[in-house]
């Protein structure tokens, strides 16, 4: 309580925003409710900030609100918040209502999350993905499959390498979900734009100037992300980059292309199954990829294996990674899983 009468006295909103979380971190919810409402009070009572700074201030008191569990109070308040930046901070609100299991206060914000969800920009292109795995992870399967089929319906009015970008995150909310069927058929929507993008390429590749250029360094780039030596692989990226002739054409080429990458899928594909303890499954995607990206990848398996407690398969995950530099500090993460199970 001190601690808040001094930073209401100070008059600073992101004082108080401190104090509330350390009275919610002491289990003192009731009173951290307060003191995130004077916090906006507060914030209401300055006329100079930027509305950038206001954004992320009012943010931070709807992200400190949720924790506390005054949902109602974090919805009102992030109505102030712009269209483009509001539906993250809903989403945080969803995700602690789904954290602390309160499902009466979830179904009360759903239909505000669900309209949002249906609304496409630049800006919240993974929003109806990430509130479906939320809903998920709070057993509402029904309801996180509706907004899959929103994602799904935001996705057809999309062209080119945004629409494989939404195909991309619907996959891994389909995981996350434990939805087969869905993976199956997203995965083929995703050789088919595939397919359309190669197709691309072949007409680049007779065309004369800056296409004939594009299509030459893919290619070398798809060359490079097949290549298990890295020295190779550096060459061909370099090749790639000289044959475009400038830094910032090689980043949108490498950008655009990373999109429809094998590797790239298979990594995702890889991180979606570790994420669900489904690990056979992993190694099977990981084995696919080459180099460092295969001994990435054993990384994060072995470091899950162990935090699951299966300390004799993180170890032989973590002996399969090839550089030295990589598998010695998986191996001490698997040794600090002895001390803990």
């Amino acid at each position: 309580m001190q601690a808040r009468q001094m930073a209401d006295a100070s008059g600073d909103p992101r004082s108080l925003v401190l104090v509330g979380r350390a009275q919610h971190r002491a289990g003192d919810n009731a009173e951290a409710h307060k003191t995130f409402m004077a916090a906006y009070q507060a914030l209401n009572r300055q006329s100079q900030n930027s509305r950038s700074d206001r954004v992320g201030s009012v943010g931070e008191i709807v992200d400190g609100l949720a924790s506390a569990g005054a949902f109602s109070a974090a919805v009102s308040i992030s109505k102030e918040i712009d269209d483009h930046n509001r539906p993250r901070w809903i989403l945080r609100v969803i995700k602690e209502e789904a954290r602390q299991g309160d499902v009466r206060a979830l179904r009360q914000a759903l239909p505000l999350a669900l309209e949002m969800a249906r609304a496409v920009t630049p800006f919240n292109g993974t929003y109806a993905t990430d509130l479906a795995k939320a809903l998920g992870e709070a057993g509402l399967m029904d309801d996180a499959k509706s907004v899959l089929g929103i994602a799904q319906e935001n996705a057809d009015r999309l062209s080119g390498w945004p629409r494989m970008d939404a195909l991309t995150t619907m996959r891994a909310a389909q995981m996350a979900l434990d939805d087969k069927e869905g993976v199956a058929k997203m995965e083929k929507a995703m050789q088919r734009e595939t397919a359309i993008f190669n197709d691309e390429r072949a007409q680049w590749s007779s065309q004369e100037g800056d296409a004939g250029k594009l299509a030459k360094a893919i290619t070398l780039l798809e060359q490079a992300d097949a290549s298990a030596d890295l020295k190779a692989e550096k060459e061909l990226v370099q090749r790639a980059s000289d044959v475009l002739g400038n830094e910032g054409m090689m980043m949108a080429v490498v950008t655009i292309w990373m999109r429809y990458s094998p590797s790239r899928q298979n990594r995702e594909v890889a991180i979606g199954e570790i994420a669900r303890g489904n690990f056979a499954a992993a190694m099977t995607a990981i084995n696919s990829l080459k180099g460092v990206q295969k001994d990435a990848g054993l990384d994060r398996l072995a470091r899950a294996q162990a935090d699951a407690g299966q300390l004799k398969p993180a170890f032989d995950t973590a002996n399969a990674i090839g550089d030295p530099f990589i598998r010695a500090p998986a191996l001490i993460w698997i040794l600090g899983g002895y001390r803990t199970h």
